[in-house]
């Protein structure tokens, strides 16, 4: 699988599709989703999306502690954190 990005894939000869189809505000998002799977699916989508934010930053915790560790002010090696 991989990530694809619309300001790039419209300049394709290959692509298909609507601006209006691909740029679309939560919101509206939220609004299609609760018309047509109710208030419960969007509560499931928010929390799975909190899970995932905060899973990602407890995966680079270790690596952000041990920088602010070892570059901060107080630091001998302070200058070659740079």
């Amino acid at each position: 699988m991989h990530l694809t990005n619309y300001a790039i894939n419209k300049e394709s000869k290959k692509f298909e599709g609507n601006e209006a189809d691909f740029k679309k505000r939560m919101l509206d998002v939220f609004d299609t989703l609760a018309q047509e799977q109710g208030k419960a699916a969007i509560d499931k989508l928010v929390f799975e999306m909190k899970d995932i934010i905060l899973k990602t930053i407890l995966m680079g915790w270790p690596h952000l502690d041990h920088n602010y560790r070892t570059c901060s002010s107080k630091s001998k090696n302070f200058w070659q954190c740079f």
